[in-house]
């Protein structure tokens, strides 16, 4: 922290009563500060750290003559490429990779705490013996690797906020009483200052940033002025609210400031005295517009720009140059291109974010450093002259050569290279988790001998993301929340056997990162594209299905071609695609890799990376085909339902699926009555992706326990379907079933009689050409003939039974049934 010299003053008393009447009103009222959630944190100095250790899982390597590394993107044009780098997981049991040079996460090792939290902020971690992952060396890694001004963006839950509150804590001179959760008294306040000082000591006394770069800790800890602002509230899509929001955003930040200041009793210097006031001025005029109406507060835009310059030259003149970290940069963007706005409004609010974001970042002077993080790559090019000085450090793969050199130099553990510092301090690898497991479940005798499971079951749902060199790292939300989970069922079970745990470690995954948060912006686009979007998500699910092929002992068909991988093609501008009038592929996927739903398989194809994600994707293409009614609601597919139905003869839900895909293709502006049979045929193939035609004791439904085989069209909206399904015993692809699809003309639909003769037709068909010989080695079956028509569904059924594959089969009225003697 500079020093300044001449005399000094301090805040004077009238403006310490109105600061804090102030900032009593912001916490309860429009623009409150991330911060203030941390006041109910009572941070612990007490630690027990962990032995720092090296190495980790290096099973799972992408299969690609291609390396990682993080590079620094220079400024935009309008040629730059919007990506965010990740690759998959590749399967344990499958092939090994054929890049030898690809680096795992070999990073230093530090976990403490017993105790599972979903705790986001750094200094909460430390809070009741919970679980905290050591990412200091975060520090220096942002030092050494972040400009004047940069940027990262990377999905949500990744680590970006806590990180950044670490960064806050490390360089600040400020107690920060509100990012630590302290609340002291009037009185109290100097003791409540030293306690900040002490806490934070406690912090980074132990840290790998202390051990690893020790001369570095003692040059920089405490010694930067930092500003931190979140725009993680400015999502109002008006121009006068936007102004509310972002000048509450500000204000909170400059409050808390001038607060620490009134705790710490730290004088004002000379030349800040002006500023001081300044700031106070712009102060009481954001209080005076949070009152007024959206239409009243339009024509403050220049206010936004005009408090943080107001707020910038006081920190400067008081502190010296500052750090600038700014979180959730994305939101007014993402406010601005989603809204209904008009034209003039969109200009305007388009031209105050230019203003803003040039005072915040390409035109200050006052800052030493200067961050952004978000998650998606909002274009800065269209504001004119605004920050069109953005460097982008991103993360993505590289050819292998390129990195070798830098992979010799290397040490493992690396204690030399800043830029993999930075990059592993996102998401958590193999190595921590398995820590973290360790720790959470001490207080379980006996569960040791349980890990690998539960490795294997961690890695399956949450592994895959890619970031930099490091392979193989974990959602960060899920883990913690899965251990979490895992912690509250073994406590109650009374004894821990195999047949328990795995029932335990089978109902503690499930989908916790996507729980926080919503795919309506991607759904959006796909209903808006269905076509295309149906063919592209199909690919995804497909590609994910083969790359993860479990073989069976049962073939009863030949496994598919492994299908190509999913070209991310040439996309300039992710977020072009907002205000695209046609389906751009390459924006579509690179849209949903940043915001986290897919990873780079290579530099430019890119995949789904897990079990968890999966189960999305299979939702979304289930909805585009079959619709709504039955993919989310009272009358949503269930595991298993229509399978468990097939064995009883029972076809009530098969036919409410065929309607329910009907609607969705007649409200298609491009729709024909001869597609009808093969969209019916899609929608079974959705429906299996729901597991819906899995076996209710299978691990997951997934496609590839479902073998179809589409017979080549005899007419008109006519195409057989034959389907190898789970049998009543379980047997992978033992159930058969054939069906025959019948056209309805449109004359007939109303003509009951006609369409059960049809689809008695096509059940007799079925017998008459022998269908029933393809079915190899099938015990059981079921034939169906299937009359359709625009929102009409005829279904006529028949099952059967055989003792062994030579003998003849016999009709049953149920499979659940013993077989008769």
């Amino acid at each position: 922290m500079s020093s300044n010299n001449g005399r000094k003053r301090r805040l004077s008393a009238p403006l310490e009563d109105e600061i804090g009447q102030m900032i009593l009103r912001r916490r309860h009222g429009r623009g409150t500060d991330t911060a203030t959630a941390l006041r109910t944190a009572q941070p612990s100095a007490e630690r027990n750290p962990e032995q720092v250790e090296e190495g980790d899982d290096t099973r799972n390597i992408p299969t690609d003559d291609m390396s990682m590394r993080a590079v620094i993107r220079q400024p935009q044009t309008a040629e730059s490429s919007a990506a965010v780098a990740d690759m998959p997981h590749t399967p344990i049991g499958q092939t090994g990779p054929s890049m030898a040079n690809l680096r795992p996460s070999d990073s230093p090792t530090r976990v403490s705490g017993t105790r599972a939290s979903l705790g986001t902020q750094f200094a909460a971690s430390f809070s009741d013996d919970r679980v905290c992952v050591d990412k200091t060396l975060v520090c220096k890694g942002f030092w050494d690797v972040v400009d004047n001004t940069s940027r990262i963006c990377l999905p949500r839950r990744s680590g970006k906020t806590f990180n950044l509150q670490l960064l806050q804590l490390f360089f600040s001179p400020l107690p920060e009483l509100d990012c630590l959760g302290i609340m002291p008294d009037d009185d109290d306040s100097g003791r409540a200052t030293m306690l900040s000082r002490t806490t934070r000591e406690s912090f980074f006394k132990e840290s790998l940033l202390k051990k690893v770069h020790g001369d570095f800790y003692d040059a920089h800890f405490m010694k930067h002025a930092v500003i931190f602002i979140s725009f993680d509230s400015c999502d109002t899509k008006s121009i006068g609210g936007m102004i509310i929001d972002l000048c509450g955003a500000i204000s909170g930040t400059a409050l808390s400031l001038l607060e620490e200041l009134n705790h710490s009793k730290a004088l004002i210097c000379p030349n800040a005295q002006y500023a001081e006031k300044n700031l106070r001025t712009c102060l009481e005029t954001a209080e005076r517009i949070s009152g007024m109406s959206e239409d009243e507060a339009a024509r403050y835009r220049v206010l936004p720009s005009t408090l943080f310059s107001a707020l910038s030259k006081f920190v400067r003149r008081q502190f010296g140059q500052y750090i600038l970290l700014l979180d959730e940069y994305d939101i007014p963007f993402l406010s601005l291109l989603e809204g209904n706005w008009d034209e003039a409004g969109r200009d305007h609010a388009s031209s105050m974010l230019g203003k803003l974001f040039q005072t915040m970042f390409k035109g200050n002077k006052d800052k030493l450093k200067g961050l952004m993080t978000g998650v998606f790559e909002m274009s800065m090019i269209k504001m004119g002259s605004g920050p069109n000085n953005v460097k982008d450090i991103q993360l993505i793969p590289t050819s292998t050569a390129e990195v070798c050199s830098s992979l010799q130099v290397s040490a493992v553990p690396h204690t030399t290279d800043s830029i993999d510092h930075l990059t592993d301090a996102f998401w958590f690898n193999a190595k921590e988790v398995r820590k973290m497991l360790e720790n959470c479940t001490a207080q379980f005798p006996g569960f040791t001998e349980y890990h690998d499971d539960v490795m294997d079951k961690i890695r399956n749902f949450y592994n895959g993301y890619y970031i930099g060199r490091f392979s193989g790292k974990y959602n960060p939300w899920s883990v913690c929340s899965f251990l979490q989970k895992l912690c509250d069922n073994l406590r109650l079970c009374p004894q821990l056997d195999q047949a328990t745990v795995t029932r335990v470690i089978k109902s503690s995954a499930q989908q916790f990162w996507v729980k926080t948060g919503s795919t309506k912006l991607i759904m959006d686009q796909c209903k808006r594209y269905r076509d295309e979007a149906t063919g592209l998500l199909n690919k995804l699910v497909v590609e994910y299905e083969e790359r993860n092929y479990q073989p069976t002992e049962v073939q009863l068909a030949p496994r598919p071609t492994l299908p190509k991988s999913i070209s991310l093609g040439d996309a300039n501008l992710a977020t072009s695609y907002f205000e695209g009038s046609q389906f751009s592929r390459a924006a579509f996927l690179s849209i949903c890799l940043q915001a986290g739903y897919l990873t780079r398989r290579t530099a430019f194809t890119v995949c789904i990376p897990n079990e968890e994600l999966v189960l999305v994707w299979r939702n979304m293409l289930a909805e585009l085909v079959i619709g709504e009614s039955l993919t989310r609601g009272p009358q949503e597919l269930t595991r298993g339902e229509i399978l468990t139905a097939l064995w009883q003869n029972n076809t009530q839900r098969l036919r409410d699926l065929i309607v329910s895909s009907h609607q969705v293709l007649v409200g298609r502006a491009r729709f024909k009555e001869s597609q009808f049979a093969n969209h019916a045929a899609n929608s079974l193939k959705a429906a299996a992706m729901l597991g819906a035609l899995s076996h209710n004791d299978a691990e997951v439904g997934i496609l590839t326990d479902t073998i179809v085989i589409r017979e080549p069209s005899a007419g008109q909206g006519r195409s057989d379907m034959v389907m190898y399904l789970a049998s009543t015993t379980n047997a992978p692809r033992q159930f058969g079933v054939i069906i025959e699809f019948k056209f309805i003309p449109s004359e007939k639909l109303g003509d009951d009689e006609y369409c059960k003769e049809l689809a008695d037709k096509g059940l007799k068909q079925i017998n008459d050409r022998a269908y029933k010989d393809i079915l190899g080695s099938c015990l059981e079956c079921i034939t169906i003939g299937l009359a359709i028509g625009i929102n009409t569904a005829v279904v006529k059924s028949q099952l059967y039974r055989r003792d062994t594959t030579l003998s003849d089969w016999d009709a049953v009225n149920s499979l659940l049934n013993p077989p008769s003697n």
